[in-house]
């Protein structure tokens, strides 16, 4: 497994995301439209916040996860609506992802100039909420639990290799913390069984 892009925003100081390098790993974040500032970075909470209703998107940098098998691991806050992190993205309009929808309730789209909904589960503020993809195969998973709370097939972008952020609502402590990566090891190639899974892909 390799990791990507890490990020706690432990922060000195307020900053939009645009202009926020990952605290752990990774080298910033690209706004791709919408609004500057639509995340920012709060440093009294060392949380992810969404201050416009305006649809944003962001790219985590590197932007290329080096594989379409992919995950996000999403520390949750306590804010709701319509703000999703997503995997197989190509823009705001083109992506499968989740958000945090009410106190224990979350909800996985696909977003393709049109909305279809692929299931709901059972998170709340500071849950670990795992999401990710092998081949077709989509699977959550809440706080390490070795049981998918929600697994779906779709073969939507199934070749895209890029993640994203898209927002929609303001909201306060909406991620506490987030690290999005790949399968693989070293670059050889070869998927990497770990213990959430439990479907494995030789590549």
């Amino acid at each position: 497994m390799v990791v990507k892009v890490a990020d706690s925003f432990v922060a000195g100081a307020d900053s939009d995301l645009e202009d926020w390098t990952p605290d752990t790993t990774g080298t910033g974040y690209t706004l791709d439209s919408g609004s500057a500032g639509a995340v920012f970075v709060e440093a009294d909470t060392d949380t992810a916040d969404v201050s416009t209703g305006t649809i944003s998107f962001y790219f985590p940098e590197p932007q290329d996860m080096g594989d379409p098998d992919m995950y996000v691991e999403v520390v949750l806050g306590a804010g709701t609506g319509s703000n999703y992190v997503c995997l197989r993205a190509t823009d705001y309009d083109h992506w499968i992802g989740f958000r945090h929808t009410s106190a224990s309730a979350c909800q996985v789209y696909r977003r393709n100039a049109g909305w279809a909904s692929k299931g709901t589960f059972t998170a709340t503020a500071g849950d670990t909420v795992r999401f990710e993809v092998i081949g077709d195969d989509w699977d959550v998973y809440v706080n390490g639990s070795g049981t998918p709370a929600l697994s779906f097939t779709d073969s939507f972008q199934n070749t895209t290799q890029t993640p994203g952020i898209r927002t929609a609502a303001t909201a306060s402590d909406y991620w506490r913390s987030w690290e999005f990566g790949n399968f693989l090891t070293g670059g050889t190639g070869i998927a990497v069984p770990i213990v959430y899974h439990h479907r494995q892909q030789m590549s």
